[in-house]
């Protein structure tokens, strides 16, 4: 909507049928911004969603390998010197 604000200024600006270079160039830089971008959130998202799997598997494992280690600890206490 950049010719309704150009309206007011030089009638040079007013033609909106020759499309400059650099605003071809700059929606293609602005298309490829937020294509990256996308890609950016969904990387976040399945590393973050991968993160979030091995913590629900590795949490119940951590907790049998800790409460074996107090056990065998705690029976084997007196044996130590």
């Amino acid at each position: 909507m950049w010719h309704v604000a150009c309206i007011l200024c030089e009638p040079a600006h007013t033609n909106r049928h020759l499309a400059s270079v650099e605003f071809v160039a700059m929606e293609v830089m602005l298309l490829l911004w937020d294509e990256l971008d996308d890609w950016a959130h969904a990387c976040r998202h399945l590393a973050s969603t991968a993160a979030a799997e091995v913590a629900d598997v590795a949490a119940p494992l951590m907790t049998a390998l800790l409460a074996g280690t107090a056990a065998f600890w705690g029976a084997f206490r007196e044996l130590l010197p």
